[in-house]
C-alpha cells in the first residue's frame, strides 16, 4: 500500500467534518443526546425537589390535626408539670412558662348557664358568672365591710339583778340561776349601749392547693 492509499485510510477513521465546515450527523448526534441527557436530569431534580416542598408543605399543614387525632397536645394548651428538674423560668422542650397563671387558679371561659344539670350553680344554688377569655380576678384575703356582714342581734334580756343583805360577798349578783327572790331589792336587767367590737384583720380567702409549674404548648 502506498503512502496515498495509508493517508485516505486515516483520513476515514473517526468523525470527519463536512468539507463546507459544518459538524456532521454523528457528531450532532451525541451533542442532543448529551443535552437530552442533562434535560432529563434537570427535570427530574426539579420534580423531585417540587415533590419535597409540597409533602413539606402538607406536612405542616396538616401536623396540628394528625398530632392532635394520635394523642399529642395541640399548640396552646397549657399543661401543670410536677417535676423538680424545671423552674419557674424553665419547661420541657416546645413549651413555654404560662407567667399569666402563676399564682391563679384556672376558670371556664363562657356561659355558665348553658352547663348541664346543676353544674351552671354554685352549691347554694346561685347561678355563676359568665368568664371572657383571659379575664382575670379575685383576691387573697378579704377584709369584711359592716354592710358585709349578715343580720344578727346580741340579745341582753331576761336576767335580774339582786341585792344580798346577808353579806356573802356578792353585794350585787347577775346570776339568774341563783334565782330569784333575793333578800334586798331586785329589777329587771335591761340592754344599755352596744360598744362595736372589730378587729380590722382579713381573712384568708384561699381554699385548699397545690402549687406546680404551668407550661403553654408552643
Amino acid at each position: 500500500m502506498n503512502d496515498r492509499d495509508s493517508a485516505s485510510t486515516k483520513s476515514s477513521d473517526g468523525p470527519q467534518p463536512s468539507i463546507s465546515g459544518q459538524p456532521s450527523d454523528e457528531i450532532r448526534r451525541a451533542v442532543l443526546s448529551e443535552a437530552t441527557r442533562n434535560i432529563v436530569r434537570w427535570l427530574l431534580g426539579a420534580s423531585v425537589g417540587l415533590i419535597v416542598l409540597a409533602l413539606m408543605g402538607w406536612w405542616l399543614y396538616l401536623k396540628p390535626y394528625i398530632m392532635e387525632d394520635l394523642g399529642g397536645v395541640p399548640r396552646g394548651a397549657i399543661l401543670a408539670f410536677d417535676r423538680a428538674d424545671l423552674t419557674q423560668d424553665t419547661c420541657p422542650q416546645g413549651w413555654s412558662p404560662f407567667k399569666e397563671g402563676r399564682g391563679r387558679s384556672i376558670v371556664g371561659v363562657g356561659d355558665p348557664s348553658t352547663a348541664p344539670g346543676r353544674f351552671g350553680l354554685d352549691e347554694k344554688g346561685a347561678p355563676l358568672a359568665n368568664r371572657s377569655l383571659r379575664q382575670h380576678g379575685g383576691t387573697e384575703s378579704h377584709l369584711l365591710s359592716p354592710n358585709e356582714l349578715p343580720p344578727h342581734q346580741h340579745p341582753v334580756g331576761g336576767l335580774e339583778w339582786g341585792y344580798d343583805v346577808k353579806g356573802n360577798h356578792h353585794p350585787a349578783r347577775l346570776l339568774v340561776e341563783d334565782g330569784p327572790p333575793y333578800h334586798g331589792k331586785t329589777g329587771k336587767l335591761t340592754a344599755g349601749p352596744q360598744k362595736e367590737s372589730q378587729s380590722q384583720a382579713a381573712h384568708n380567702n384561699m381554699p385548699p392547693y397545690i402549687a406546680l409549674y404551668l407550661c403553654k404548648k408552643n
